[in-house]
């Protein structure tokens, strides 16, 4: 993501959280935060109870490649290395 886009991005989540007041944030983070980790995986052995409403958490990795150079890593390292998380 280029310097510009993050900040459009950055600056998009501020709009939609000033809309929201800090304790009402908060709350819908530790809902998403509980369906996530606790809710979720005890569905998961239910029989028949595969979907579980609410977006999917995206996560975006952007390696720097001097970095990885410097690290003695690749690319398929960094995936693999995120796809076990």
């Amino acid at each position: 993501m280029t310097a510009s886009r993050a900040g459009k991005a950055t600056e998009a989540i501020s709009h939609r959280r000033a809309s929201v007041s800090p304790t009402i944030f908060r709350r819908t983070v530790y809902l998403r935060t509980v369906q996530d980790w606790i809710v979720r995986p005890q569905m998961k052995t239910v029989p028949g109870a595969d979907a579980i409403g609410g977006f999917v958490k995206q996560y975006q990795v952007q390696p720097d490649p001097q970095k990885l150079v410097a690290y003695g890593l690749s690319f398929p390292q960094v995936v693999a290395g995120h796809r076990s998380q």
